[in-house]
């Protein structure tokens, strides 16, 4: 969580993205991994609290790539988060691996 890697986000980025989740979102900070973070509520998201926070996600893990804006992870995301306590973001380079953005298992999209 150093941003040792120049694509990893730094202590302040992650800080920025957990302030920002419980801020807006609701979601508590409880703990770091080797590449991601994990977030829990009390409840679920509502159907429109899921919509608002994938929207966030996507301007934050996107940005500007057209593809992966485009990618159906997002809508995914959005339908599964309603029935979901706990979420868990990365802050490594290429989180599209992660989230399995390719067309195989395994396999994911340049980002």
């Amino acid at each position: 969580p150093n941003g040792y890697f120049s694509c990893d986000l730094d202590v302040f980025q992650n800080h920025a993205v957990i302030e920002h989740l419980h801020a807006h979102h609701g979601w508590r900070f409880f703990g770091i991994g080797a590449c991601m973070l994990g977030f829990v509520r009390d409840e679920p998201p509502t159907a429109d609290e899921a919509r608002v926070l994938v929207a966030d996600l996507c301007a934050l893990y996107a940005g500007s790539n057209a593809d992966l804006q485009a990618s159906p992870v997002w809508s995914a995301l959005q339908a599964e988060l309603p029935a979901r306590r706990a979420l868990f973001l990365g802050y490594t380079d290429d989180m599209a691996s992660l989230l399995n953005l390719g067309d195989e298992p395994g396999e994911s999209q340049p980002g």
